[in-house]
């Protein structure tokens, strides 16, 4: 069975309230699975879906490589690095929004 693109981010996004104002909103990190890219058509989708339902919310798409071919190459080989990856896709979304922060602007979306 294969659920609406609606349908699905709104049980992603229903674990912390999708009635909240937007200034209480958690940042959303979107990694892609085995065989996609950071920037597919699906993806960028989502994307757009919770930007309407959440303007202003913080969206980081994750990607190993920035050419989207290669990303979705390293999505089958990279196993090994996933550890290593999570840990630096997380700390590029923390330094990012604590910089743009202490410039007083909203964040921007994609490296």
């Amino acid at each position: 069975m294969t659920l609406p693109l609606r349908c699905v981010s709104a049980i992603f996004l229903a674990g912390y309230g999708l009635t909240a104002a937007t200034n209480n909103i958690r940042p959303l990190v979107v990694w892609h699975g085995l065989g996609d890219n950071y920037a597919s058509p699906g993806i960028l989708q989502f994307e757009d879906e919770v930007k309407s339902m959440h303007p202003g919310i913080y969206v980081h798409s994750v990607y190993i490589e920035r050419d989207t071919k290669e990303d979705q190459h390293a999505s089958f080989v990279s196993g090994a690095l996933i550890v290593r990856h999570i840990y630096e896709a997380i700390s590029l979304v923390w330094r990012r929004q604590c910089a743009d922060r202490t410039r007083g602007r909203t964040a921007r979306i994609h490296p």
